[in-house]
C-alpha cells in the first residue's frame, strides 16, 4: 500500500465535527494509530480516518456543469 496524507475525523462532546490531519505520509493502518494516539476520549470520540485528496479535491478538477444545449448564434 502507498504512503499517502491522512485526515482523522473526531467528534466533541457537543456533536461539533474537527479535522486533524496526520503528520507526514503515511499507510492507512499507521494513519488509523496516530489518530488514536492523538484523539483525547474524555473530549472527542474518534470517528474516522480517510485519505486527505478526498476531502479537499484538486482545484484544477472542474466543477461546473456543462448544458448539452448548442449554442445559436
Amino acid at each position: 500500500m502507498a504512503a499517502t496524507k491522512f485526515t482523522a475525523i473526531y467528534v466533541n462532546n457537543e456533536g461539533k465535527i474537527i479535522e486533524r490531519e496526520i503528520p507526514a505520509m503515511n499507510t492507512y493502518k499507521i494513519a488509523e494509530k496516530f489518530a488514536i494516539m492523538l484523539n483525547d476520549p474524555e473530549e472527542t470520540k474518534l470517528v474516522c480516518v480517510i485519505e486527505t485528496w478526498k476531502l479537499y479535491p484538486k482545484e484544477n478538477e472542474k466543477t461546473e456543469k456543462k448544458d448539452n444545449i448548442c449554442d445559436t448564434e
